[in-house]
């Protein structure tokens, strides 16, 4: 059976009309301070819906240089850096987001590794109902110094979904809308994620209880 989409003049697929819907959120993100130079990650387990797409986040700072080399992998098979912002002043602390279509399913490891020491956060989440040529688009990066820290403004269509991720030198007092994690310690450096279903265009912020050095990063997850 085949139906036009109104207004666009060719065939409309039922079954790729599903928004993009949150699968899997890491139980817990996975911290080291002073830090390392690699971790595997095994909090996630991808479920087995329909165009799936996973999204990985590697915060990090050692005050002295950034990570070079970065790999991650899931189940072996590697992601793609999708987005990245580095403040190199002295703090040093940076996001690298990572992303991979069609993931395997399970409790599989997500191993990452670089070089040069850091101390590091690292979580994940999987979607389904994603584009699986093109499953992450329209990312932006930015960094400052304040209290309010934001990536930029992310156009992110309604049926798509947003995610952004921080770093910082103290703790965040809030991760809005919906928390992916949040470091509480007050280890250097600390970092955060969040994520919302779309709206068209929207920014994703987080606060930190006094003015710090940070870093952002945030992409749109685009349906399928």
């Amino acid at each position: 059976m085949s139906l036009l989409r109104a207004g666009a003049g060719r065939p409309f697929d039922a079954a790729a009309a599903a928004p993009v819907a949150v699968d899997a959120v890491g139980s817990a993100d996975v911290t080291n301070f002073p830090g390392g130079t690699s971790v595997n990650f095994n909090n996630l387990t991808v479920g087995a819906g329909a165009n799936r797409a996973l999204l990985a986040i590697f915060c990090f700072g050692n005050n002295a240089s950034p990570p070079t080399s970065i790999s991650v992998t899931w189940n072996g098979v590697g992601l793609t850096q999708i987005a990245n912002t580095l403040v190199h002043d002295g703090t040093d602390i940076g996001i690298v987001m990572f992303g991979l279509a069609n993931p395997a399913s399970g409790n599989q490891t997500l191993a990452f590794s670089w070089t040069g020491t850091q101390a590091y956060s690292v979580d994940a989440i999987s979607f389904t109902g994603v584009d699986q040529s093109t499953p992450f688009t329209n990312g932006v990066n930015a960094s400052g110094v304040g209290t309010t820290q934001n990536p930029g403004t992310i156009t992110s269509p309604v049926g798509d979904y947003a995610a952004a991720a921080f770093a910082s030198t103290v703790t965040y007092s809030a991760v809005d809308p919906t928390q992916l994690f949040q470091d509480t310690g007050a280890s250097f450096p600390v970092g955060a994620a969040n994520y919302t279903a779309g709206t068209g265009t929207l920014a994703l912020t987080t606060t930190t209880a006094s003015s710090t050095r940070w870093a952002a990063s945030g992409v749109n997850v685009k349906q399928g």
